[in-house]
């Protein structure tokens, strides 16, 4: 009876430490995705934060904004910059 008790414990011992194994493994490579992902955020980041300043540069006198047609499309780049970093400056907080 206590070796049957034994070698039931060592089995599930065995899937213990085959199950964790398995799960370090899954959870390193989600790292790594999350370490690569994390690069690729910081760099759309910079490239917002470029792109913001280049339309703030261009449009330095304001003629840009002050013309109707040109405006329009004008207002509405630099909004969708100022959105995508508020939602790029969210995910870092």
């Amino acid at each position: 009876m206590e070796l049957a008790i034994l070698i039931v414990c060592i089995l599930l011992l065995g899937v213990s430490l085959y199950g964790n194994y398995n799960l370090m493994k899954q959870n390193e490579v989600l790292e790594d995705q999350v370490t690569a992902l994390q690069d690729v955020l910081d760099e759309i980041k910079d490239q917002v934060v470029d792109i913001n300043t280049r339309l703030t540069e261009i449009d330095i006198k304001g003629s840009f904004e002050a013309d109707d047609e040109v405006g329009f499309v004008f207002k509405e780049i630099r909004e969708m910059a100022n959105e995508l970093s508020d939602v790029i400056n969210e995910m870092y907080e």
